[in-house]
């Protein structure tokens, strides 16, 4: 695995929705049905949603999977638009969205959850993560550099 970990803090386009799904039984919660309205998007292919739940974009997901990518895996999930959505973005139309389930380990996998500069639980990703991302797009996410 190369040296380079950056954390990364995407954009946050919505909220959970009312179909979203909830296990409470452990802490920190588990989402057991990812549920996203979107108050709005700006064309990033990487969002996050309710804590470390993240979704990509089709286009996205067919990158990482071609590129062998480890630490995610992929499920379906729901994407509706909100009011305040339809008001603003009448005319933007969203892509399929695919919900990347975070698993690796930071050093270990390409994707993983572990604490950002700021000690907050974040997404964290290898150099060669970070350039396959970097070839779609990422405008309004925020990339650090992270120590070994």
């Amino acid at each position: 695995m190369e040296v380079g970990i950056y954390s990364l803090r995407p954009p946050v386009p919505g909220h959970l929705g009312d179909s979203a799904e909830l296990d409470y039984s452990q802490m920190p919660y588990r989402i057991t049905r990812f549920h996203v309205e979107m108050d709005g998007w700006l064309g990033d292919d990487l969002c996050a949603a309710a804590g470390n739940n993240y979704l990509v974009t089709s286009d996205l997901k067919a990158v990482i999977a071609k590129q062998g990518l480890t630490g995610c895996l992929f499920a379906p999930m729901i994407v509706t638009r909100s009011e305040t959505f339809d008001e603003l973005q009448r005319s933007v139309e969203l892509p399929e969205f695919s919900w990347m389930k975070v698993q690796g380990r930071k050093g270990e996998d390409d994707f993983a959850i572990a604490a950002g500069v700021d000690g907050i639980p974040t997404l964290v990703v290898s150099s060669r993560a970070l350039r396959c991302l970097q070839t779609r797009s990422l405008r309004r996410c925020q990339v650090t550099q992270l120590q070994g």
